[in-house]
């Protein structure tokens, strides 16, 4: 049995968690968070009892072995290095980071450890994208082609400062959505 803290209370802790549940050999022990209250909402997916932390607790913590890192990419190089000297296995929701720097960092310190490192794509837990493609596969409406339109949150101005909006934090529709859906498409493609 391997046991996994998470990073983070959002859309993609919710999905991670989500899938944690359908492996019998991953144990979701503990999650760390910003926000308490949704760490203890989003707890309530999983099917046992789980420990709502800090995260410098959770990155710390000798009851892990495996850290799921799913918070906005400006805040994850700091993160990763501290979970990389803790010598700990890390599954990272994607971007990785805002910058090359930090990602050629992080690169160069994990490639001197013997630890296992992922960057990850977990919308395929997602609902309404398993709906979807569950249609393209059975083709019982003959769809020829597919035209994606992915409207983001930019578009209302109470959103207009959110990370995930900006360019230059590894927002924006080509940047954060692009490579779900290219995942979503191509899930057997490595390259």
């Amino acid at each position: 049995m391997i046991n996994v803290g998470v990073l983070g209370s959002g859309k993609s802790a919710i999905n991670f968690i989500k899938a944690l549940n359908t492996f019998p050999n991953l144990k979701l022990v503990e999650i760390g968070s910003r926000n308490k209250f949704s760490a203890n909402k989003i707890s309530k997916i999983y099917k046992s009892k789980i420990f709502i932390k800090s995260i410098d607790d959770v990155i710390y913590s000798k009851k892990n072995s495996l850290v799921i890192i799913c918070l906005p990419p400006f805040l994850q190089p700091k993160i990763i290095e501290k979970l990389i000297s803790t010598k700990k296995n890390i599954i990272c929701e994607k971007p990785l980071s805002v910058n090359y720097l930090d990602t050629k960092k992080i690169v160069s310190l994990w490639k001197k450890k013997k630890q296992i490192f992922l960057i990850n794509l977990c919308y395929n837990f997602f609902l309404p994208f398993n709906i979807f493609l569950n249609e393209i596969k059975s083709n019982k409406l003959q769809i020829k082609k597919i035209e994606i339109s992915w409207r983001v949150l930019s578009n209302y101005s109470q959103f207009k400062g959110y990370w995930k909006n900006d360019n230059s934090l590894t927002g924006g529709v080509l940047f954060n959505y692009g490579s779900h859906l290219l995942n979503l498409f191509f899930p057997k493609k490595k390259n």
